[in-house]
C-alpha cells in the first residue's frame, strides 16, 4: 500500500490457561480431543473483552475496532477486512466466467440468484 502507515493494532491479551489435566474425550465419540483449554478462550480483546480461542480469531476481529481493511481488490481498490469478502466481491464484481444464461435473451450471470432476479424482468414477477 505504498507508503501508507496503518495504525497499530491493539496488543493481544493471553489469558492464563487452565492447569486442570487433560480427560479423554468422552467413549461415545471416535473425534479426538483437540482443544486444550476444553473450549475456553485463551485470547481477550482488550477494548471490548471479548474473548476468541485463537490469536488469529483475536487478530481478525480486532479489525472492527481499527478500522484496517487490509484486503485491497487490484481492480477497483476497494477494501474489505476479510479475505473471503474481497474474493467474494471478485468474483461477483471483475469475473469474467458467468456460467447462468437466460434463455429468453442470453445475458450471462455470475450466479444463479442472479440469472433468478433477471429472469422476474422477462415475466413481469
Amino acid at each position: 500500500m505504498g507508503g501508507v502507515l496503518l495504525p497499530e493494532p491493539p496488543p493481544l491479551v493471553a489469558l492464563a490457561a487452565s492447569q486442570e489435566p487433560r480427560q479423554p474425550p468422552p467413549a461415545h465419540t471416535n473425534l479426538p480431543d483437540h482443544r486444550i483449554n476444553k473450549g475456553r478462550p485463551e485470547f481477550r480483546c482488550n477494548i471490548c473483552f471479548k474473548n476468541f480461542a485463537t490469536r488469529g480469531s483475536l487478530e481478525v476481529h480486532s479489525t472492527i475496532h481499527t478500522g484496517l481493511r487490509p484486503f485491497v481488490c487490484s481492480v477497483c481498490q476497494k477494501s474489505f477486512r476479510h479475505k473471503v469478502n474481497l474474493m467474494e466481491h471478485f468474483r461477483r464484481k471483475h469475473s469474467q466466467v458467468r456460467p447462468y444464461i437466460c434463455d429468453i435473451c442470453a445475458a450471462r450471470f455470475v450466479t444463479k440468484q442472479e440469472l433468478v432476479r433477471h429472469y422476474r424482468k422477462h415475466i413481469g414477477d
